[in-house]
């Protein structure tokens, strides 16, 4: 009977010793998977921090994994590198999330951006349609000026699609800025209507 016990105990400890060697190969590629999501989100431009968090975690991942791989196979033990992995797993999903956050907070705030400017340029297109030809004003000038501002804002909303949102900001902006040139412009050769005194 004794024999039984010892032999049934040496084999409930060899599985478990076995288990323990066993490389966690589905949670490294859960790590590696969750590391490319977070990469193709940008995660390192629009959650730095997060981004940087999941790559010390793939990296102790991958040092421990490397000094389970030194060791003999019967004193391997994967327990750690398997915490590891769902770390790493855990903090390339939080990068992710943080940079689709940043990223639609973005997308919100340029496309509020180009829509407010857009719909200054039509007025100022009125406007400068209303000027009177007899206007101290060169408006092939300030047509040429306001069209140059329609694709500044064309290249906004392409930008936009492609995710580039500083470079949608910043071609918004010069359009804005050429917008408002010609406003003053209009203003400035709008005759004021005189003030009458009493």
């Amino acid at each position: 009977m004794k024999r039984l016990f010892a032999f049934a105990f040496s084999i409930v400890v060899a599985l478990l010793v076995i288990s323990c060697a066993k490389s966690p190969d589905e949670q490294i590629q859960q790590a590696e998977a969750a590391m490319e999501a977070a990469e193709a989100a940008g995660a390192q431009q629009y959650a730095p921090e997060a981004w940087n968090q999941a790559k010390q975690a793939m990296e102790r991942m991958n040092a421990e994994l490397s000094a389970q791989d030194h060791k003999f196979i019967l004193f391997r033990n994967f327990n750690t590198a398997r915490t590891l992995a769902d770390e790493a797993t855990n903090a390339a999903n939080q990068a992710k999330a943080e940079a689709d956050k940043k990223k639609a907070q973005l997308r919100a705030d340029v496309t509020k951006m180009i829509a407010d400017v857009r719909s200054t340029l039509q007025s100022a297109q009125s406007q400068l349609s209303a000027l009177p030809r007899t206007a101290a004003v060169n408006t092939a000038n300030l047509r040429s000026k306001l069209d140059a501002a329609g694709r500044l804002l064309g290249k906004a909303q392409s930008d936009m699609g492609a995710e580039r949102f500083d470079s949608a900001m910043a071609s918004a902006g010069d359009a804005r800025d050429n917008i408002v040139e010609v406003l003053r412009a209009i203003e400035q050769a709008t005759p004021r209507p005189a003030v009458r005194k009493r």
